[in-house]
């Protein structure tokens, strides 16, 4: 600090010395007010430092530097100041971005394996109507049903532990439709008008061009559907089963003639055990085909134009339990050690 010298020359007045020797005292202590003020600036400065460069090695460069842009020189704190928070909202930007995707796929994900597990679900019911659904829009309710019975299966869980019914409305369904790989419960395929329906008296009202099902543990009850024509179809079959674990084919007709179509087979029973029950046959090529050690109950059936072959076993085993001889040309074909028993 400055030390000043006092006014004691003894030419000067009393007076004019002590006013110079006050001023002196006052300029002093705001000297001392302006260091103190000084030394607090440079602490703060100091503080905010984080290089120093340029020109000169004493240079405050923290304004022009930032690890965001190591390239980059500011001209102002400002300028480095808005750039670092742009950064920092387009990072919290795309980090919201991705939760929102994460988020999105969990759902997706967590769709999916209520879809696979079925869980906590209760009885699934789903309604089909060939002229009134929708396969986009529906959601498989009876006021908002789907269009195609594809639609409707590929929506069934693939591990089940609960009753399935799948309703379809009087319609024309040409779709080949094919259900696989699932496990557990009851699966149900009705005609919404099965409870009544007469298949030896006419259309059922439910017409479908082919129905597969392949390694289905447990049991499928299909009733009240009506075999239509074969136009578009690869299949060489109405209903057929493959490893499954029980299947009960019941108040079906099967009368669009396919007796001319070698190897047609109206019901195909394949490796599973079976009931076909109060079904209507004509004109076809075979109506029931047992095979790999099928095990087939053949009961309640009535007959139009006689088939081609009726009970077709190969290497496997079909009950005509009707206790009559079965209307078509050959009534019985077994094959491969196959057998037909009363």
């Amino acid at each position: 600090m400055v030390e000043f010298n006092k006014m004691d020359n003894p030419l000067f007045s009393t007076k004019f010395k002590e006013d110079y020797n006050e001023n002196l005292e006052l300029l002093s202590g705001d000297l001392e007010k302006i260091k103190e003020a000084i030394d607090a600036a440079n602490i703060r400065i100091s503080n905010t430092v984080l290089a120093a460069g340029g020109d000169n090695i004493t240079e405050v460069v923290d304004a022009r530097a930032s690890s965001l842009a190591p390239s980059q020189a500011f001209k102002t704190l400002h300028d480095r100041i808005s750039y670092a928070e742009q950064a920092l909202a387009d990072g919290i930007g795309k980090v919201s971005t991705q939760i929102a995707d994460l988020d999105y796929r969990y759902s997706d994900m967590e769709t999916l394996i209520n879809r696979i597990y079925g869980l906590n679900q209760g009885t699934i019911e789903y309604f089909v109507d060939s002229s009134k659904g929708d396969d986009v829009n529906g959601t498989g309710a009876i006021d908002s049903p789907f269009k195609t019975v594809t639609k409707a299966v590929s929506m069934l869980p693939r591990l089940l532990s609960t009753t399935v019914y799948i309703w379809l409305n009087p319609g024309k369904y040409d779709e080949d439709i094919v259900m696989t790989n699932i496990n557990g419960a009851k699966i149900n395929i009705l005609s919404t008008n099965y409870a009544t329906v007469d298949p030896s008296k006419g259309s059922t009202g439910i017409q479908v061009r082919s129905l597969y099902l392949e390694d289905i543990v447990g049991s499928v009850y299909i009733s009240g559907l009506e075999e239509t024509n074969t136009v578009g179809t690869t299949k060489n079959y109405f209903i057929r089963a493959s490893r499954c674990g029980f299947v009960r084919v019941q108040k079906c007709r099967m009368a669009y003639s396919t007796k001319a179509i070698d190897p047609f087979t109206a019901v195909f029973i394949d490796a599973c055990k079976a009931d076909v029950n109060s079904c209507y046959f004509a004109s076809q090529n075979v109506d029931i085909r047992g095979y790999n050690a099928a095990d087939v109950i053949a009961q309640g059936t009535t007959h139009g134009a006689n088939s081609a072959i009726g009970l077709y076993p190969q290497s496997s085993v079909i009950y005509n339990a009707n206790n009559i001889t079965w209307g078509a040309d050959t009534p019985n074909r077994p094959s491969g050690g196959g057998e037909v028993r009363a």
